[in-house]
């Protein structure tokens, strides 16, 4: 089987049909704010803290994803070997996150898993390090517009209804840093935290 072949059927099988888009895909505010519709049918990460059979079927869906996730050296583009690469340590560090909030369940219920806790982050961490001198690749090579200023963080006026470019939230792999840190600081069910989204600027 080709190199692409076997992308493209791992995309589809796992994160279409299966459902891993909603679990890779970061929450949003319509996603953790009552009484908006969410984006994606998806368990937030504060309800599968209180769901622990939605925790392990997420898990259970990753572990079988993840060894099957084609690691591209084969792919000869250096840009789209670097973003399939990032994919396949998005899923890796989704379950790092969620074996956090797994120990993080245990705790809550009085268990000491605050070393298994630690761990699961410091991994998570790691992996998100490492994807995001991959993301240091493309965007130093593979910019094509600078003049749209896709990547900025609000040091500039940009194009977008946002205090940043449209690229940057994924970028700095913004919200993958988020998951890590609402879990030791127990902000699973503050929306605003690490927010940087202005809904004034949206709604205008």
């Amino acid at each position: 089987m080709s190199t692409w072949s076997k992308i493209i059927d791992f995309q589809h099988k796992y994160i279409k049909e299966a459902g891993l888009l909603s679990i890779l895909s970061s929450e949003n505010l319509m996603d953790e704010l009552p009484g908006f519709t969410p984006v994606h049918q998806r368990k937030t990460l504060a309800q599968l803290l209180e769901d622990p059979a939605s925790l392990k079927r997420e898990m259970t869906l990753i572990k079988e994803a993840l060894p099957r996730c084609p690691r591209n050296g084969s792919v000869k583009n250096e840009e789209l070997r670097n973003l399939l690469d990032v994919t396949c340590q998005r899923i890796e560090h989704s379950l790092w996150i969620r074996r956090a909030i797994e120990a993080d369940y245990g705790i809550k219920a009085g268990l000491d898993r605050m070393s298994e806790r630690v761990d699961a982050l410091s991994k998570a961490k790691e992996i998100r390090k490492q994807a995001l001198s991959k993301m240091n690749v493309v965007i130093e090579k593979f910019q094509r517009y600078p003049e749209a200023k896709a990547f900025l963080n609000g040091q500039e006026e940009n194009l977008t209804s946002y205090d940043f470019g449209y690229l940057w939230t994924a970028a700095t792999l913004h919200f993958w840093e988020r998951e890590e840190m609402m879990i030791p600081t127990d902000s699973y069910k503050i929306p605003f935290y690490m927010n940087i989204y202005r809904i004034d600027r949206i709604i205008n």
